[in-house]
Parts: C-alpha cells; sequence; structure tokens
C-alpha cells in the first residue's frame, strides 16, 4: 500500500513539475520512480533467494524468524513516519 501511495504522488509531482517546465509528463515520472522500480527489482530477487527451496522456506517460517521480522516491520514503520515520502522503507526488508 505504501507503494501505490508513493507513486501516486509521485504521479501527481510530474504532473506538476511538467506544467511548469513545459516538458513530458512520461519522462519525468520515469525519472521519479526509478528508484522505486530499483528497490521493487531488488526486493524480487531477495525474495526468490531466499526462498529457494522447501527447507528455507520452513525456516522462515520458525518462531525466532517471525519474531526477529516482527520487530523490523515495526522499527521500519516508526521510521517511516519520520522519513520524508521519496525515502521510505519498502518491504521486504
Amino acid at each position: 500500500m505504501a507503494d501505490l501511495g508513493k507513486k501516486g504522488r509521485l504521479a501527481i509531482k510530474a504532473i506538476t513539475q511538467a506544467e511548469e517546465t513545459h516538458s513530458k509528463v512520461e519522462e519525468i515520472y520515469k525519472h521519479l520512480t526509478k528508484s522505486i522500480v530499483m528497490k521493487t527489482e531488488k526486493n524480487v530477487k531477495k525474495q526468490l533467494d531466499r526462498y529457494t527451496s522447501d527447507n528455507t522456506l520452513e525456516e522462515s517460517l520458525s518462531p525466532l524468524h517471525m519474531l526477529k521480522g516482527g520487530l523490523l516491520m515495526l522499527l521500519v514503520n516508526q521510521l517511516n513516519r519520520i522519513l520524508p515520502s521519496d525515502r521510505l522503507i519498502l518491504l521486504p526488508l
């Protein structure tokens, strides 16, 4: 959800910048969303590497790993409250 909200804000930002500079909205939006696309691709690669087999998936569902993930998500939620919208930390961590 944070990713979609961030893309919406960037779309509005691209439209306003395009009106001010008389350039194409698509080019500005592509430039603004470049970091989101790179983060998303990096996260997909992490997920594929993390869950290569059933054993690694089962290990990730252990109580200790779930506790660690929950604590990290709490920390990231608190950090995202104070970070500017273009610097939000996306999941997975």
